[in-house]
Order: structure tokens, then sequence, then C-alpha cells
């Protein structure tokens, strides 16, 4: 004990209490460790999917969860049950394919900015301490495909990754629909891979040894149960058919920033694949307010009437430039005018679209079935199918019973010859149902 200026006049010592160190206000740290994931969702297209997902996602206390095969079209930011869900899709009326991040309120607040490569990569930046994060997830074609599609796959990740810095950290996950096998190869895989190596799996190693990543959910000793991602379509009980198609992976200077990775067959979605998930030693920063998110939806350039318009709005900004006498300006300065017009159309004509999605129509009797119907996962399957018909079938009435009431209201409004509110309510209607689940 060492005397107290404050002590009192007695002479009695007292204990000093030492002062905390100032904390930095923009650290974002609410957990000791964040979450990520990545999951074959089996499409968000199906009513009830999404809020699904999400609910698993906030059961399990997922920081950034990365989904495939979403098949939602373009690209764009939307909100469901205070989650953030970032997309990237085609443009194509088949909506194949597919990928997107979905984000909690708190790591919301450290998004930097959205880039949406393909409909199979996409990018998400996180600013986080001492270097920003990258989250590029990513969907690879199936065995079905050919090599070209394989390399045009890869390529696009490649693209990604020239939009981080080399400092930062990288983390690609997603479905790569390979199988990585037994087999530890330096710093690249692990020893505890389940399976047999085949061909695409070759590529994948090939792929991360030019990049320098590491695939993580090879280096943890855990059961089979907790390896697999995947079960094939002939599995059963006396059959099983299990693979390890599903990876995360993370720059190699930063492997050791994740301390776990393993599957949870729990984790309840329709989908033949298993939740993937690992715990990262990342510190998230909040982002300024107001701080804009860059980027733009390359894939909007797609439709013939984007692509003309943009065309024709970069070819009169040039031209504009051209006719200020651009041959008197200095190299740097011209080029600020260039670039400064390249990116004031690209916000104008290439801006993601953002759309708030609230599935108003959702209940808890709905979401009570979805916890229900957990519980019987990989134990009674005859009493899962019950439940998951009855979910479908609650989904339909709510749904039916919300566009009831929708079109009782707007009746109202026309039989009051409210022409204002009818048309404000209409528009607000057709935002919610548009790639309603």
């Amino acid at each position: 004990m060492a005397l107290s200026p404050g002590h009192p006049l007695d002479g009695e010592r007292v204990r000093r209490i030492p002062r905390l160190p100032n904390k930095n206000k923009n650290d974002f740290k609410i957990h000791k460790e964040k979450r990520i994931g990545t999951w074959n969702v089996k499409s968000m297209y199906q009513p009830g999917k999404a809020a699904n997902i999400i609910k698993e996602a906030k059961r399990l206390q997922i920081d950034i969860l990365g989904c495939s095969e979403t098949r939602w079209p373009n690209s764009g930011q939307c909100t469901i049950n205070e989650h953030h869900i970032y997309f990237s899709g085609d443009n194509t009326t088949k909506n194949k394919n597919g990928v997107a991040v979905i984000l909690n309120d708190q790591s919301n607040k450290c998004v930097k900015g959205f880039i949406p490569i393909s409909s199979r990569v996409a990018l998400v930046k996180i600013k986080s301490n001492p270097f920003d994060t990258n989250i590029i997830q990513v969907y690879a074609p199936t065995a079905n495909s050919n090599e070209q599609e394989i390399e045009e796959f890869y390529e696009e990740i490649r693209i990604a990754t020239k939009h981080t810095k080399k400092e930062e950290v990288n983390i690609i996950l997603g479905d790569m629909n390979a199988k990585i096998g037994l087999g530890k190869i330096e710093d690249v895989v692990g020893d505890f891979g389940l399976g047999t190596r085949n061909e695409r799996g070759e590529r994948l190693i090939e792929f991360c040894q030019e990049m320098n990543f590491t695939i993580m959910n090879t280096f943890f000793k855990l059961p089979p149960r907790r390896l697999y991602t995947w079960r094939a379509p002939t599995d059963s009980n006396d059959r099983i058919v299990r693979n390890q198609i599903d990876f995360i992976m993370i720059n190699k200077k930063y492997r050791n920033a994740v301390t776990s990775c393993k599957t949870y067959p729990g984790a309840d979605i329709p989908s033949d694949h298993n939740l993937l998930l690992a715990r990262t030693k990342l510190r998230l920063k909040k982002v300024g307010k107001g701080r804009p998110l860059r980027g733009a939806d390359m894939q909007k350039l797609k439709q013939h009437t984007v692509f003309q318009q943009t065309k024709d709005r970069i070819n009169t900004e040039l031209k504009t430039i051209s006719e200020k006498n651009a041959s008197d300006l200095e190299l740097e300065d011209l080029w600020d005018k260039i670039k400064s017009s390249l990116t004031s159309v690209a916000e104008k004509e290439l801006k993601p679209d953002k759309r708030i999605k609230k599935q108003e129509w959702m209940t808890n009797t709905i979401l009570e079935l979805m916890e229900e119907r957990r519980q019987h996962r990989n134990k009674n399957n005859d009493k899962y199918k019950e439940l998951h018909r009855r979910i479908l079938h609650a989904i339909k009435e709510a749904k039916e019973r919300w566009m009831q009431e929708k079109c009782d209201e707007m009746e109202i409004l026309q039989a009051k010859h409210d022409t204002f509110n009818l048309h404000k309510k209409n528009q607000r209607n057709n935002r919610n149902t548009e790639k309603e689940n």
C-alpha cells in the first residue's frame, strides 16, 4: 500500500487506483473475437430463407457471414432484421449463382465499401486495426463446368484482390467445389483435411500457393463431423458420402489471427451444406458517419440502356474537358479532371441498388417452427420434413394475409379519393415486395 495524495488526516494508508488507459473512440470491439462464417444456402430466393439464415446468424453470434448460391439478381444492399446484406448476382432471368455477405448492425458500421465483381465473387472492405480487412465471398463453378469457367472464376478472384493493399488482411471464403483431402502442403494445407484430393483441389492449392493464402479449416484437429461441409444426395446411414468443399482462406502472414475453424452441423436451413465458422482476433474500427460507400455496380453495364447512357455521358464529359483548352493543362491536372468526371458518371449511372426489405409478413410462429425444425436436424428425418412442410404452409398463409391487408388499405384510400397517399403506399409496397422472400 502506498500513501495517496488524498489520504485521510489520521495517516491511514489507502490503496491507489490506477487509471485505465484511454481508448480510441473509433475502436469497435464488442467481443474479444470476431466470428466469420460461410454457408452455401441453396438460394435465398425462397420465401422465408433470408429470415431463417439471419435467425441462425443471431443464434450463433456471427458477425460476418458469407453466402454462396444466393440466386438474387443484380447487385446492391438491403437490410433485414438489423442485418445488412451486400449481394452480387447476374442480370438474367434464371438467377443462377449469386453471392452475398451478411453483417450484423455493429460490424456494418465498420464497412468502407462494397465491390460486386460478378455473380461468383464479391468484395466487402472493412475498417480494422492495425490494417483493413477484406472479405471476398466466392462461389466456384460446379464439377460439371469446363476449364474455361474455372479459370475465369480464379481470374475474378485476382481482380478482387487488386482492390486491396499488400498489408491488408484478405479473407477468401465460400464454396470452392474442390476436394483438398488429406496431405499437408507447406503453409497452404494442414494435416487435417477430409477425403481424397481431386483435380479441382489441386487447382485450388496452386492458386493459394500463387497468392500466398492458407486454407484454415485444414489446420485444426477435429472429428470428421466438424470437418465435412457438404452431404451428397446419395448420403445415408448405410453409405456415408460427405466431403469438405467449402473453405476459409487467409493471407499466410495473418494465419495466427484465426483461432478456430470448424463446421456447425446443428445450424439449420434447407441446404445440403454445413455452416463453416472461423473465430478470429480481428479488431474492427468504426467508419466515420456520412462516408459514402465506394464502388460501382459494373453488372449494370450488361443492360443495353444503362451501357449506352453511361457511354454517352462519358463521351460528353470528355468532350467538355477537351473544349476547355485541355492541352494547356498540366498532365496531373488533366488526369484529376478526367478522374473526377468518370467518378461522377459512375456514381449517377452505376450506383449499387439499396433496398430495405423488412419482411413484414414474417411472424413469431414461423420463427418458432424454424427453431423446432432445427432440433430435429440429423435426428428424425420424417419429423424434420413434416415441420418443413408446416413452415412453407405458414409462410404462404402469412404472405397472403399480409398482401390482403395491404390491398384493403389501398382500397380504403381509393374510396376516400386520397390519390397522394395511394400512390405513396403503392410505391412503398412495390419496394417491399421486390425480391420478397
